[in-house]
């Protein structure tokens, strides 16, 4: 059983999977999108938060899935007495820290930011500044898509900060300046690793994200000069045993920045990952490792090859309410109110996201 808060990441895996029932959110046209594909769905009317668990609650009477396929490990989930494909909660939640990050990144040997663990607040910002250099990033320990990470330029900007999460802790790293990109990568109980090629990752796009730092698409295709080449998938391959060592399976995804020479690892994304469902349509080996490896079963290492293709994420960057998007080519979210900073859906591309000069080729029409 595939339960996926977003209906079009659950058509895209479970078009992969024998087990072809789903439970999702609704949202437009996903309901006969499932149908046509010929995917038992039940489809939950959004109300709040839109969250696993409450999936779950609406499995249909007598539903006893061998597994369930779900977005990312937690806690609560694991007390529901279903057996899911996934990681345990307690490792991936301490991978995915923000804070654990270098010591991590020292296991497998792999470029980091300099950066240090800080209580907002105790430090000045001049100090920071000083440390760090400018502009540097902040980020509290948990978060996704730019939620809570921070370009920090001045003194003001810090003021906000402090402002917002005074006494939290947070990781404080020196900007690594480059293009962002992902890959997405799964690792069996022996360290074996299988990984994309690089994955160029849209960030902070100002028409598609409120965030700063926010990631907001992806192009399955790394076209600007110069190419990072093998080094994203060696990352990755060295990362893996470590997780390994600590006890994750599965699918992770890691962010790195190319600056032409370098690549520097940005967090580890102990879970799915946002282009997963979409890559997966057009690499189902990614998706079969996920599960055989979150099985118990070895898996064979290798690099996946680029395809044509990717997305847009794009979020309600206004100050009001927006409606999810519609019309040809587009996957609206759930619900019938997005509000500020709330995803409205994705653009789906067939071809070129990204140029060979870094220029997007695609708008929201």
């Amino acid at each position: 059983m595939i339960v996926f808060p977003d209906p079009w990441d659950a058509l895209c895996i479970a078009e992969q999977l024998p087990d072809r029932s789903v439970i999702a959110y609704a949202a437009s046209g996903a309901k006969a999108a499932l149908s046509e594909a010929g995917i038992t769905a039940t489809l939950v009317e959004p109300e709040g938060e839109l969250q696993t668990l409450t999936l779950l609650a609406h499995a249909p009477p007598g539903t006893d899935p061998k597994r369930v396929l779900a977005f990312k490990p937690s806690a609560r989930l694991e007390r529901s007495g279903y057996r899911f494909a996934l990681a345990p909660a307690a490792i991936a939640g301490w991978i995915e820290n923000k804070l654990n990050l270098p010591e991590l990144a020292a296991a497998a040997g792999v470029t980091i930011a300099a950066q240090g663990r800080v209580r907002v607040g105790d430090d000045s910002f001049g100090g920071l500044a000083e440390r760090f250099g400018l502009p540097f990033v902040a980020q509290s320990p948990r978060g996704f898509a730019g939620k809570r990470t921070f370009l920090v330029d001045d003194s003001a900007d810090w003021a906000a900060v402090v402002a917002l999460l005074q006494g939290r802790p947070m990781k404080i790293a020196s900007w690594a300046p480059g293009r962002p990109g992902t890959s997405n990568a799964v690792v069996d109980h022996r360290g074996s690793v299988l990984v994309s090629a690089p994955i160029l990752q849209l960030t902070g796009e100002p028409d598609l994200t409120p965030h700063r730092l926010g990631s907001c698409g992806n192009d399955f295709t790394w076209r600007p000069g110069p190419h990072p080449g093998d080094l994203p998938a060696e990352m990755a391959e060295v990362l893996g045993p470590v997780l390994a060592d600590r006890g994750y399976r599965g699918h992770f995804g890691i962010d790195w920045v190319w600056d032409g020479e370098t690549c520097t690892l940005i967090e580890i994304n102990a879970r799915l990952t946002a282009s997963f469902g979409l890559y997966v349509r057009h690499q189902p080996q990614l998706l079969h490792a996920h599960v055989a490896a979150t099985d118990g079963a070895t898996i064979e290492a290798g690099r996946l090859p680029s395809f044509e293709g990717g997305q847009l994420v794009i979020y309600n960057v206004s100050d009001g309410d927006q409606t999810p998007l519609t019309g040809p080519g587009y996957w609206p979210a759930p619900g019938n109110t997005i509000a500020p900073e709330g995803k409205r859906g994705r653009r789906i591309i067939e071809g070129t996201v990204v140029d060979a000069g870094g220029r997007r080729q695609v708008g929201l029409e």
